[in-house]
């Protein structure tokens, strides 16, 4: 304002210019002002302190519920100007951890500096980062680009946190690094190429020791496969060792040039395992995460990429993702041993060798399910997952660390399932939500919620036989509660057996379970066996308690056009049955046939119609 009004008005009133110029600069400058502000609400241009133009979006979505939970309550996505950059879901933030794990097994001391460049600092602060005695974390995103959003302040964040550019960071550094661990964001994997390129790796290279480790991570899920297939050829330009870990659907490649740098021993091994312990339960022993290697020579890689090249204008293409063959699956499953492959074959080293070997063979059938266990997680094929998960509980009861590792899972499945079930009925997706309680219920078929839930369900599904076993089996697990009583009385009147049902809404009526729906039951229960005062008693209180509810007023209205009919039926069959009356006289003469067969008429109709009122 002072510049466009206020100061060319100085300037033209100081001027020697004639006055109706001077007073038409200062009508128009006047009604400048209001045209500004109509154009900003014209346009729902906001005038609060919020910018203008976001760049992020999702970002108070995640965070409100996500951030200090035990697990991912609620899935979402976080986007850069309309580019997906994050996603959060409990399988997600398990691979994401568990991938900067295994370069715990090669560090030669524990004062070996690691640097992690983490394209996801501003989304998810990574606990595993902290448990690394000299970890840095560079977080390269500019303020600017994530709407200068933070995450709350966290007491367990125990790492150094840098901001800046990854090659200005790396051109101002004096020193080599030992360790470079470089996790990429979504955004990264789908819209810079830069990251997976030959410039890019020597750039790195060159900035490592000459025995050091640089490892990138890889979402299969949401990584260009061009890019992946320029990151695994550029790896083999740049590096002569590589060695790759797999995590369901998280690629970890790690590369050096140093022939010894990837060479297992049982202290490397007591090290990986050793970080974890007490902090995180992402394996349930150190051969769980030695299982995940999947390749110590590129080429096995390779066989399966299509070697795309990155053409000129990839990003106005929707990216294509790497389709895993299903032999790769099967071989990841049924193969565990790859870590094998790192131990020499030399006198002083066989008994370890056939001491690993032994492990895997006693934990063989354990892996592979487990690997099974996560696939169908990636998957949100819920049902299969906790097949295999009750598999592994079965064995657990004869190994010790596989029974506590279960038990933390178990915990946390049961509540999650419970919350996506219940979301899915909110969305009515009636199928997805049953899945989801059938699920709980083989983790633990005492679950009172899920039994009820999953009876009441199978009501809206007409599942009446599956709904009386559920509703049965909640009601042995809590005796007199007022909603099974309820949801029991509701099936039993929608089988046709209305006086059943009058015993159980009572009940629950009895068990101070009061509420309109309980009312309207009860009415077309007593509308349904012809007691139609009852049942009009029971609709003037539902609709006291809902007088907007549709179903009420209809069956109010309903029952009271039955009681007007009736008594004008009987009011029909007392003039034809009283035509002889003697005038005077308060006794009835005997009644006709005629007029019996007029009543029973009567009865009858009214019978059939109660039938059909339901």
């Amino acid at each position: 304002m002072a510049i466009n009004i206020i100061l060319p008005g100085f300037h033209l009133l100081q001027s020697s210019i004639k006055r109706y110029k001077k007073i038409l600069y200062s009508f128009i400058s006047l009604i400048f002002i209001p045209v500004i502000i109509l154009i900003y609400y014209h346009n729902n241009i906001s005038l609060d302190n919020n910018i203008y133009i976001k760049h992020v979006k999702g970002f108070n979505k995640i965070n409100d519920k996500n951030y200090y939970s035990r697990f991912i309550k609620q899935k979402g996505t976080i986007s850069i100007n309309g580019i997906k950059t994050y996603y959060a879901s409990n399988y997600s933030i398990k691979n994401l951890k568990r991938s900067i794990v295994p370069i715990s097994l090669f560090l030669k001391d524990k004062s070996d500096e690691i640097l992690f460049i983490d394209g996801f600092q501003n989304f998810y602060r990574n606990p595993i980062i902290g448990y690394y005695k000299n970890a840095v974390c560079l977080n390269y995103l500019p303020q600017w680009l994530i709407d200068d959003q933070k995450l709350p302040n966290s007491k367990n964040q125990t790492y150094i946190t840098l901001r800046s550019d990854i090659l200005k960071y790396l051109k101002t550094r004096k020193t080599s690094i030992k360790n470079i661990i470089d996790i990429p964001n979504l955004f990264d994997q789908t819209m810079s190429p830069f990251r997976f390129s030959d410039e890019y790796y020597t750039i790195i290279k060159n900035h490592l020791t000459t025995d050091g480790i640089f490892g990138q991570i890889f979402d299969l899920s949401n990584c260009r496969s061009e890019f992946l297939d320029a990151g695994v050829i550029n790896f083999k330009k740049n590096f002569k060792e590589i060695i790759g870990f797999l995590f369901t659907n998280h690629l970890v490649i790690m590369g050096s040039n140093s022939p010894d740098s990837f060479t297992i021993s049982w202290k490397n091994i007591y090290n990986g395992w050793k970080l974890l312990r007490g902090k995180e339960r992402l394996f349930f022993n150190n051969t769980h995460l030695l299982s995940h290697l999947i390749f110590t020579d590129i080429d096995d890689l390779l066989v399966y990429l299509r070697r795309d090249d990155i053409e000129p204008f990839y990003f106005l293409n929707s990216p294509q993702k790497l389709v895993i063959d299903k032999n790769v699956t099967n071989k990841y499953i049924s193969n565990n041993i790859n870590i094998l492959g790192l131990i020499e074959d030399t006198k002083s080293s066989n008994p370890f060798k056939k001491k690993i070997r032994e492990q895997f063979e006693k934990n063989n059938k354990i892996l592979s399910i487990l690997k099974k266990t996560d696939i169908f997680e990636a998957h949100e094929k819920y049902e299969k997952e906790t097949e295999y998960l009750y598999i592994l509980k079965k064995i657990a009861l004869d190994n010790p660390y596989l029974r506590y590792y279960l038990y933390k899972i178990l915990l946390i499945k049961e509540e999650f399932y419970f919350l996506e079930a219940t979301r899915h009925e909110n969305e009515r997706k009636w199928e997805a939500a049953k899945k989801l309680y059938k699920a709980i219920l083989i983790i633990n078929e005492d679950n009172f919620e899920a039994n009820y839930r999953l009876g009441k369900l199978c009501i809206t599904l007409q599942e009446i036989n599956n709904a009386f076993k559920y509703l049965n089996h909640a009601m042995k697990l809590k005796k007199g509660n007022p909603r099974v009583l309820y949801q029991m009385g509701v099936l039993l009147f929608s089988s046709g057996r209305a006086i059943e049902a009058i015993e159980y809404l009572e009940q629950a009526l009895h068990m101070k379970g009061k509420n309109p729906s309980l009312f309207l039951y009860l009415g077309l229960c007593y509308e349904e066996l012809g007691k139609l005062k009852h049942a009009k008693e029971y609709y003037d209180i539902a609709l006291t308690s809902d007088p907007d509810n549709i179903n009420i007023m209809s069956s109010m209205e309903r029952v009271i056009k039955k009681i007007e009919e009736l008594k004008f039926k009987w009011k029909r069959w007392n003039r034809a049955s009283q035509s002889d009356v003697e005038e005077g006289e308060n006794m009835p003469l005997p009644i006709t046939e005629s007029a019996k067969k007029v009543r029973q008429n009567a009865l009858n109709e009214e019978t059939k119609s109660m039938g059909s009122s339901r």
